[in-house]
């Protein structure tokens, strides 16, 4: 029996999340934005955990 071509449920996953992040830039953007923020220690986890340590 001939079946037609089609994407097995193990195809890797890298290319969807490549088409994804194609089509949610902006989102991408504002998350590594927020990322970087709160790494550098000026985010709002920071400040709650500094305020938290003044009482």
């Amino acid at each position: 029996m001939h079946q037609g071509v089609r994407v097995s449920p193990t195809a890797p996953k890298s290319l969807f999340m490549i088409e994804y992040l194609k089509k949610n830039k902006r989102i991408v953007l504002i998350i590594l934005v927020i990322a970087f923020i709160e790494l550098s220690g000026y985010g709002i986890l920071a400040s709650l955990s500094r305020l938290l340590n003044a009482l």
